[in-house]
């Protein structure tokens, strides 16, 4: 959106030419008609000064209000509460991915599973969440969360986003006009070198993508509160990235990513020799679920504030 200062509002809309003004600068120079003066240096030369004085004066108050105007405009556009429409494109499944003991080489050789998730749950969660976090952070805006019938509905994520640009999909595109968004915020999946948290430097191997657990069967790691060891461990993982997008030129503002994967080392039930068997289904899921609630809480003030 371009914001039409109160200099270009005098310049495009009120030229003194184009309003019919002349100006009179410097001295006037008397007419003259058969050797007699037509205008001379008494009441006619006073009238035209006069003239020209108003004139100035009339100008000088047109422009003083167009600027008025012209700021007032620009004042309630920059105060106007947003509406921030917001999407989640996260996805519905969980995805293990298992360590692969090779060693000197780059390429991501470990195995990766995936596992449905019913009723977009993680999106459900997002969309709640950022709910939530938006109105903390902007009081005067108004949220409003799309929930979408799947997060593949408009293909591949990577393709939305070209160039600091939104590329807006042709099915997203009414919605958003007729709920009268001023902004859009965008949640996706976000691929990334791994980099499991521990009470060390990151470990890990290849990269980590979405929701899901990093499970390694050989590593010896030694809980730093009970000095207890053991072989393997599950590591939950949230990888996404934010976008912060300006519907007005579907300019990317500011985004963020969030690459997050920590190591499970409590909880560890009597007999469980598997890492993966650590938690149960419904534990991974509210881990997962608990963590990615917790990262879109951090991110968001941080993403409306930057500069």
């Amino acid at each position: 959106m371009t914001i039409t200062t109160g200099n270009d509002l005098l310049a495009n809309r009120c030229p003194s030419k184009r309003l019919g003004y002349t100006f009179l600068h410097g001295r006037a120079h008397t007419a003259t008609h058969n050797g007699r003066s037509l205008i001379s240096g008494g009441f006619g030369m006073r009238f035209i000064r006069k003239a020209g004085l108003a004139r100035r004066a009339a100008l000088a108050l047109i422009g003083a209000s167009l600027v008025l105007a012209a700021t007032g405009q620009a004042l309630a556009q920059a105060a106007a509460p947003r509406r921030i429409a917001v999407v989640s494109l996260l996805g519905n499944t969980i995805t293990a991915v298992t360590q692969a003991s090779v060693t000197g080489t780059r390429i991501d050789r470990n195995a990766q599973n995936s596992f449905a998730v019913p009723n977009n749950l993680f999106d459900v969660v997002a969309l709640g969440t950022l709910n939530e976090a938006l109105a903390k952070a902007d009081a005067t805006a108004t949220v409003l969360p799309l929930k979408l019938p799947s997060a593949d509905m408009f293909g591949d994520t990577n393709k939305l986003f070209d160039n600091g640009q939104f590329v807006m999909p042709v099915a997203l595109a009414p919605t958003l006009k007729q709920i009268a968004a001023t902004h859009l915020l965008v949640v996706t999946r976000w691929r990334a070198p791994t980099n499991i948290k521990t009470d060390r430097e990151g470990i890990g191997s290849g990269t980590l993508e979405g929701l899901g657990f990093y499970v390694d069967y050989d590593l010896e790691i030694r809980n730093s509160e009970s000095g207890e060891r053991r072989v393997g461990y599950l590591a939950p993982y949230t990888y996404f990235k934010l976008w912060w997008v300006n519907l007005a030129t579907c300019a990317v503002e500011r985004s963020q990513q969030v690459a997050r994967a920590e190591v499970l080392l409590s909880n560890r039930r009597e007999g469980v020799g598997d890492p993966w068997e650590v938690l149960s289904s419904v534990e991974k899921v509210t881990v997962l679920r608990d963590q990615l609630t917790a990262r879109l809480k951090e991110a968001v003030p941080g993403l409306l504030t930057a500069p």
